[in-house]
C-alpha cells in the first residue's frame, strides 16, 4: 500500500513538472523561494515575435539558471529563485532583429520584463538628463517613440545623469520627466516632451538640458512691508520648449504635497527652477491670493517682487 501511495506522489509530481515545461515555464533552482519572471517580446510597432527564446543566466556568468521561449503572442514566462541575472533575448533566425539583453537584474518578488527588439545595424541615442545650469541629474525618465508608434520601455538615468536607447533609423519624440532632490537647478516635478526635429540617421549623443530659468522672489504687502514665512507653490502652463534641435511642449510644478518652500526671514524665496517660457500662477502667502507671473526667455536668473497679503 505504501509502494502505491509513493508511486501516485512521484506520478503526481512528475506530470506537475511536464505541465510547467510545456506552458513555457521552468521549474525554479531547488531550495529557494521562486518566483515568475514574464512579459512580453515585440518589435517597435508592439507586433509580438513569436519563438523567441529568453535566457535567464546566473550574473556575470554563462550558466543558465532559466529559459522559456515565447508564445504567438510574444508572451514568456518562467520560473526563478531570488538573485540576480542577466537576461537574454535572441529572436528566431531570419527575423532580421538583433539580440536584447537586461543585465544584473535583481529579482525578488514576481516580475514582468517585457523586451523590444530592432533591426540589426540599429543606432543609438545616448546623452545625458541635466539641470539648468548643466549638472548632471541621476534618477531621471526618458522615453522613446517612434513615429507613429507606442513608447518604448522607459530608461532611467544613472547615477551621472546617462540614458541609452538602441534604435531603428527614423523621427523619433523624445520625453523627458523627473522628479528632482535639492539641491539640483530644476523644479520638482517638470514634464517636457520633444515631438519634432529629432530624426535619426547614425548614433547620436544628445543631452537633454532642462530649459529652465531661476526666479527669485520677494513676498511683501502692497504697502511695501516684507512678508516673511509666505508659503509659495505653483500650478503649471504648457509652454512650447526646445532643446537643442528640438521642440515641444512640456511644464513644470511645485506642488504643495511634494514640500513647499517658505520664504527666509528676509522674505525672499530663491532657487526655484521655471520653463524658459512660460506663464505661471503663484498661490502666494496663506491666504492663497494668485497673482500671474510671465517668465520670458532670457537670463539664467531674474528676479521679482511678489505683492500679497500677509498671512493672519
Amino acid at each position: 500500500m505504501k509502494g502505491i501511495q509513493a508511486f501516485r506522489r512521484t506520478a503526481a509530481l512528475l506530470a506537475c513538472v511536464s505541465a510547467l515545461t510545456l506552458a513555457g515555464i521552468q521549474p525554479a533552482v531547488a531550495g529557494g523561494q521562486s518566483y515568475g519572471l514574464s512579459g512580453r517580446v515585440t518589435n517597435q510597432s508592439g507586433s509580438p515575435l513569436a519563438g523567441s527564446v529568453v535566457d535567464v543566466f546566473e550574473a556575470g556568468t554563462t550558466t543558465l539558471a532559466a529559459n522559456a521561449v515565447t508564445d504567438p503572442d510574444g508572451v514568456y514566462s518562467t520560473a526563478i529563485s531570488a538573485g540576480t541575472y542577466d537576461i537574454r533575448v535572441t529572436p528566431p533566425p531570419g527575423t532580421g532583429f538583433g539580440t536584447a539583453t537586461a543585465p544584473g537584474r535583481t529579482i525578488t518578488g514576481n516580475t514582468t520584463l517585457d523586451f523590444v527588439l530592432v533591426p540589426i545595424g540599429s543606432v543609438t541615442l545616448s546623452g545625458r538628463v541635466l539641470d539648468g545650469q548643466g549638472v548632471p541629474l541621476p534618477n531621471q525618465y526618458v522615453v522613446l517613440t517612434p513615429s507613429g508608434g507606442a513608447d518604448l520601455p522607459q530608461i532611467q538615468t544613472d547615477t551621472d545623469g546617462n540614458y541609452s536607447f538602441s534604435v531603428a533609423s527614423g523621427d523619433y519624440a523624445v520625453t523627458v520627466w523627473g522628479y528632482p532632490s535639492a539641491p539640483a537647478a530644476a523644479p520638482t516635478y517638470y514634464y517636457f516632451r520633444l515631438t519634432s526635429g529629432l530624426t535619426l540617421t547614425g548614433n547620436l549623443t544628445f543631452d537633454l538640458k532642462l530649459p529652465v530659468k531661476r526666479v527669485d522672489v520677494h513676498v511683501q504687502t502692497p504697502d511695501g512691508n516684507p512678508v516673511v514665512n509666505a508659503a509659495l507653490t505653483t500650478t503649471g502652463i504648457y509652454s512650447y520648449i526646445g532643446i537643442g534641435p528640438a521642440t515641444g511642449y512640456g511644464f513644470s510644478n511645485y506642488y504643495s504635497w511634494y514640500g513647499r518652500v517658505r520664504a527666509a526671514a528676509d522674505a525672499d524665496d530663491s532657487g526655484r527652477e521655471y520653463p524658459a517660457t512660460g506663464q505661471w500662477r503663484w498661490n502666494g502667502c496663506e491666504q492663497r491670493r494668485s497673482r500671474d507671473v510671465r517668465v520670458h526667455r532670457g537670463s539664467w536668473q531674474d528676479r521679482f517682487t511678489l505683492l500679497c497679503r500677509a498671512s493672519p
